[in-house]
Parts: structure tokens; C-alpha cells; sequence
């Protein structure tokens, strides 16, 4: 028995292994069929004709038998490196607050408190979350931002920042201990979050408007839907800018 790499034309070829039964006592009309491989490309000078064994071959759409062993080994074939399992993301619950930020005295008085609760999924970004606080709020003139995470008060330098990113030394040039790493690269799930912890949104680095963001709860998984939303509201959205000409005109006597 002699293994050879052959096509259909009696070429070598590298796709596949098929095996030849080497038979001098043959039929003639059975000789006919076989291809005559050429001496030098036989292993020894044998010089002998070769019969391929007619591979089966299956109709369109149809797929060739597996051996059992083959069917097994396709089976338990691990999945490929590199690829893991995607697990789903989890689902934070937070409440945003504002804190303080340029209120009219009349809007404070009558809004003690200004709250917006909102979902979002753990796979998303700190970036995301900004944009669902500033759509909340009811905003419409967009500004610079950052959320400062694992600090106890506004600017702890013991916190992490996370905004847009500043150029080269910028942070350190205005004293700040750490550069702002990018929001937009900030997961949620990576940040080591959990309930009950609190953390700094500031909005607008020049009206100030400083927010505590709470996490409420974080579920095992998300539902299907479109996400961040906001799910509860409590007082109404404060002036992005105060009119404070009228302000006063309303206080005068």
C-alpha cells in the first residue's frame, strides 16, 4: 500500500491525504481507470500502476458521513483561544444629586432636594453616564466634566479622575495630583464599585455644579432595553444660567 497526494489529473497536490492500492493482477478494464503515476514521483522505483479508491462524493447541499470518532472529537473540540465566553453585564442603579451649584435662592427654596435616579449597564462608560446626567438635568450647553471616585470631598486628591483627557502636565500645572484619565475608556464594572459607595460628578468648571452620585443597588444582570434611563425624578431641573438681573429685580421690594 502506497500513500500518495494526488488530484483528480493524477497531479500531487497538498489539501488532502488519499490512499492508493497498488495491484499488478487487475483487471485490463479496471487498468483503464487507474492513473499511471510517473516513476520518480513514487517512493522506490516500484513503476507499477496505481487505482485510486473513488472518494464519495455528495451532492450539493449534502454533507459527507463523520466517523464516530471524528463526530467525538469535533464535539469536545475546545473553543477557540482568545475568544471567552461574554458573561452579561450587570446593572447599576444610581442616584444623582445635585449638591450645590449658581441656584436662584427662590428655586433652592422651593427644590430642597434635585435627584434623578438612573440605570445603566456595567459595560457601559463613565462618558456615558455624563451624557445620561446632563440629558436628566435637562441641559443643553455642554461643558467640560469629571467624576472623581474614591475620595471623601470635591478635588480629594485621594481620588481618581476620570473626564476628558488633558494634555501632557495640564493636570499638574494647576496643582492637581494626577492626570484625568479618559471617561470614555471607563467601565463601569471595572471601577471596583458597590452599593452603598458615593462618588463626585463635577459639571462646568466654571459655574461649579458639584453632584454626589450614590450607588443604590447592582443587579446580576441586565434586562433587555435601551440603557442609561432615568427612572425617578424628584424636584425640578434648575436654569443651566441664572437671569440673575431678574433675580434681583423679583427680590426689590
Amino acid at each position: 500500500m502506497i500513500k500518495l497526494k494526488v488530484d483528480e489529473e493524477g497531479a500531487r497536490v497538498a489539501e488532502e491525504e488519499v490512499e492508493y492500492v497498488v495491484n499488478a493482477d487487475r483487471s485490463v478494464k479496471a487498468a483503464q481507470d487507474c492513473i499511471r503515476v510517473p516513476l520518480e514521483s513514487l517512493v522506490g522505483a516500484q513503476g507499477r500502476r496505481s487505482c485510486p479508491r473513488k472518494a464519495r462524493r455528495s451532492k450539493r447541499g449534502e454533507s459527507s458521513p463523520m466517523s464516530p470518532r471524528a463526530r467525538s472529537q469535533r464535539k469536545n473540540r475546545p473553543m477557540r483561544p482568545g475568544v471567552p465566553a461574554k458573561d452579561p453585564a450587570h446593572l447599576y442603579t444610581l442616584e444623582v444629586a445635585i449638591l450645590s451649584g449658581p441656584m436662584a435662592e427662590g428655586f433652592a427654596r422651593a427644590n430642597p432636594v434635585v435627584t434623578r435616579t438612573i440605570e445603566i449597564r456595567g459595560d457601559q462608560t463613565l462618558a456615558r453616564l455624563h451624557a445620561a446626567i446632563f440629558a436628566a438635568f435637562d441641559r443643553d450647553d455642554e461643558h467640560l466634566y469629571e467624576f472623581q471616585i474614591g475620595g471623601r470631598r470635591p478635588m480629594d486628591p485621594r481620588a481618581a479622575r476620570y473626564g476628558l483627557p488633558e494634555p501632557r502636565g495640564f493636570g499638574f500645572a494647576l496643582g492637581a495630583p494626577d492626570p484625568v484619565k479618559s471617561a470614555a475608556r471607563a467601565k463601569l464594572e471595572v471601577l471596583g464599585l458597590e452599593v452603598g459607595d458615593t462618588f463626585g460628578y463635577w459639571f462646568d468648571f466654571g459655574d461649579d455644579w458639584w453632584h454626589t452620585v450614590k450607588v443604590l443597588s447592582i443587579a446580576e444582570s441586565a434586562p433587555a432595553g435601551r440603557f442609561p434611563r432615568v427612572t425617578e425624578r424628584i424636584g425640578e431641573s434648575p436654569p443651566q444660567y441664572v437671569d440673575w438681573d431678574e433675580e434681583e429685580h423679583e427680590e426689590d421690594p
